[in-house]
């Protein structure tokens, strides 16, 4: 890595090779670049960035004024103030479908990454029809909801924090869940917080990762590939992820809310918010939810696909650990990729149906 100069000049930095620990060696005068360098350190030891992606240090002295470096007091101006104002407006402006909202029972479908609530289209009439109100957020930066255009404005915590205004907001009681990819990975953590609200889960092809156990090698090339790609073509991942493909209109609906790379960054981010060492931010978080599903005794079904590169095998995980997981008819829904609600949603709406009166 090249030397930072007190301007806050930097070059981009070699590539590093996947899987491999990276880090930070720089020398500087200016306190301002210095703390930026710890920070960046930080978030790299804990995978929430790769060396690459720092790339023009100008940006940082745009948004602050000042360091008093006494008092540790950053002066935002004003281009900061529009940041924290768009921090909140992603979550105020957050997009969902909710059908039949008169009925007691609600099914919350939660989708992950690259995806949003199009994903779960075939699944809603059907839930519907069985007495189901079916709730369909769109995450911030999918979907129809609003998008940072820098990446790092997203975490693990910052989506937890998102989901949790909105299920308070629209006061969902008696949920069923059914979370898959990313929508576990926050889902989880909900069930977890509001276990007064959350009666039934469903888990398909999704974890809770505390950093303990490697994360998959499935995983991490997905993960790579989406730091490196330069034009991300998100509904060709969607198609990749699954084992029947998908149409040219579901081609279209996919990329449509990622129109150039400035909506991207969620996608691109995502990955590196997945814990993958017990040093990693949210993974302390994730192993206290997981205190909470070790004592959950309520209906935990497991709805794995059978050709799921990236959490094949999880599954065992909750079956050993979750005692509601005890004489609950899971299923391995076959002939399905990592989206198996594209592959298989009648499969995924049988499930959800299974366990309806237990």
């Amino acid at each position: 890595v090249e030397l930072l100069s007190r301007e806050g000049e930097i070059a981009i930095a070699k590539r590093i090779e996947a899987g491999k620990d990276v880090m930070i060696n720089a020398l500087t005068q200016s306190p301002l670049v210095a703390k930026k360098i710890f920070e960046w350190k930080e978030q790299i030891e804990n995978q929430q960035m790769l060396v690459r992606d720092i790339i023009d240090i100008d940006s940082t002295y745009e948004d602050f004024e000042a360091l008093d470096e006494e008092e540790g007091d950053l002066k935002a101006n004003k281009k900061e103030s529009q940041k924290k104002e768009k921090t909140k407006d992603v979550g105020e402006k957050q997009k969902e479908g909710d059908e039949n909202s008169n009925s007691d029972e609600c099914v919350l479908l939660l989708h992950g990454n690259p995806t949003w609530g199009y994903l779960y289209r075939n699944m809603i009439d059907p839930l519907k029809d069985n007495g189901y109100r079916v709730v369909v957020p769109d995450l911030p930066g999918f979907g129809k909801s609003d998008k940072f255009s820098v990446r790092y404005n997203y975490s693990y915590e910052g989506f937890v924090d998102w989901m949790s205004q909105f299920i308070e907001k629209t006061d969902l009681k008696n949920i069923t869940l059914f979370c898959q990819d990313w929508g576990g990975l926050i889902g989880l953590r909900l069930a977890a917080k509001y276990g007064d609200r959350f009666e039934k889960i469903v888990a398909a092809n999704t974890g809770l990762p505390t950093g303990k156990a490697p994360l998959s090698e499935g995983f991490a090339v997905f993960r790579e590939f989406l730091q490196i790609k330069p034009d991300l073509h998100v509904a060709g991942q969607v198609r990749n992820g699954t084992t029947k493909g998908i149409d040219d209109n579901a081609l279209v609906a996919y990329n449509a809310p990622f129109p150039d790379d400035e909506h991207k960054q969620g996608v691109r981010q995502f990955p590196n918010l997945v814990p993958g060492t017990p040093r990693t931010p949210s993974a302390e978080p994730n192993k206290e939810a997981w205190k909470i599903l070790r004592e959950w005794n309520k209906p935990f079904l497991c709805a794995f696909s059978d050709k799921d590169p990236i959490f094949a095998g999880v599954e065992n995980s909750f079956y050993k650990l979750i005692p509601g997981c005890k004489d609950m008819p899971h299923v391995t829904i076959e002939d399905a990729g990592h989206f198996l609600q594209e592959d298989q949603p009648k499969a995924c709406v049988d499930a959800i149906l299974s366990i309806k009166d237990i």
